[in-house]
């Protein structure tokens, strides 16, 4: 097995989901203050589009995966790792492997209490709009078409920041 697809190997067993449950003895009141509340941590694969090139013709495509470790309920951690390849005017391709982290700030409570016969019961929002900062590390190479080894290789890192929204189809599946 070549190390290319070994990484996607390794990134598509990622999708799998894991989801901790909050406890049903919680009342729902102490579930939303987020100080009992270990919320949910989920795993997934991801796809990746990079204008790490300039844009336009040499854009790069690529796969990856991540996971999501929530602090309190309006904030959230995502760390990821990717697998980019792109074009570069047909003489030549660049890969990238990029590594990093995120942190999340809801811009609303991502849970909602309601009342299910007397009950309180916690729900999640279908839509949980967020913004985001966070920092990555890139190890990148460009190649001649037909070379095996990269004619430039180098380290690189970023900061990032951005809005995005979460869509929850149900508590264990969730588009970002």
């Amino acid at each position: 097995m070549t190390g290319k697809s070994l990484i996607m190997a390794v990134l598509l067993l990622m999708a799998v989901p894991l989801n901790a449950q909050v406890a049903k003895d919680i009342p729902a009141d102490n579930r939303l203050t987020g100080f009992k509340q270990k919320g949910y941590l989920t795993m997934g694969i991801r796809n990746t589009f990079s204008t790490f090139n300039g844009g336009g013709n040499y854009t790069g495509y690529g796969v990856g995966g991540h996971f999501r470790v929530p602090i309190i309920p309006r904030i959230n951690t995502e760390w990821y790792a990717d697998y980019i390849t792109n074009n570069i005017g047909g003489m030549g391709h660049r890969t990238d492997y990029h590594i990093g982290w995120s942190v999340m700030y809801y811009l609303i409570n991502p849970s909602v209490a309601q009342a299910a016969s007397g009950d309180p019961i916690v729900r999640l929002r279908k839509f949980n709009p967020f913004v985001e900062a966070g920092h990555c590390f890139d190890y990148g190479g460009i190649y001649r078409n037909g070379d095996l080894k990269p004619s430039v290789e180098r380290w690189s890192s970023a900061v990032q920041f951005g809005a995005g929204t979460h869509y929850n189809i149900t508590p264990a599946l969730t588009l970002p």
